[in-house]
């Protein structure tokens, strides 16, 4: 398992300078506009979006085939690719909470931690279905549905800020909230890695 993990990191450190640039341009826009929301939800985003980048060079180096000749199990090679995704978006929101917090400062509502807990939640929430979908699919067949995932939580945010903040609005509790999102997105994230295990362990290479 540990194998596996180093594997897709040092494949996706090819992207590290690209990764770099891209954040760093947006920085530079979140100054230019004094608002740092976006480029946070975006270093989330790429946390969750990076396994693909791992499932795409794994198509082409057929790797697949060749994992399955290795002492490891499917339901591990699955785990694997769920811990990377996972990790990235955590270290995603602790980069999220940095910019936040050098951006907008120690602010009293405490946004500067909120908004990338929310960010990981959401990103969180995107890989358990993302991931199911690439196992299903592959990484290239998928990635108009992958984009269409992506757009529609942004479509639905626009939707809110255009309505005065009313739609959507509900007067759940704050500790309610707290207690019951953190169980609902394990349960989640529990259901999609048994998918994607039931799937790929079907799969024939």
């Amino acid at each position: 398992m540990k194998g596996l993990f180093i594997k897709d990191l040092l494949t996706i450190r090819r992207y590290g300078k690209i990764m770099v640039g891209a954040v760093i341009l947006m920085l530079a826009a979140s100054f230019f506009l004094e608002d740092f929301s976006f480029v946070s939800a975006m270093v989330v985003v790429f946390g969750a979006t990076l396994p693909i980048t791992v499932f795409s060079y794994d198509t082409l180096a057929h790797w697949d085939g060749y994992s399955l000749t290795l002492p490891v199990t499917r339901r591990q090679l699955v785990t694997s690719k769920y811990l990377l995704g996972l990790t990235l978006s955590a270290i995603g929101s602790l980069l999220s909470a940095l910019i936040n917090l050098v951006g907008e400062g120690m602010d009293e509502n405490r946004l500067w931690i909120v908004l990338p807990l929310i960010f990981l939640a959401g990103s969180i929430l995107y890989l358990s279905i993302l991931l199911p979908l690439v196992y299903q699919f592959g990484a290239e067949k998928s990635r108009l549905m992958i984009i269409l995932i992506l757009i529609l939580p942004f479509s639905i945010a626009a939707l809110y800020e255009k309505s005065g903040g009313t739609l959507f609005s509900f007067a759940l509790p704050v500790p309610l909230i707290a207690a019951v999102l953190p169980l609902a997105l394990l349960a989640v994230l529990a259901l999609s890695w048994y998918i994607s295990c039931r799937i790929y362990e079907h799969k024939e290479f």
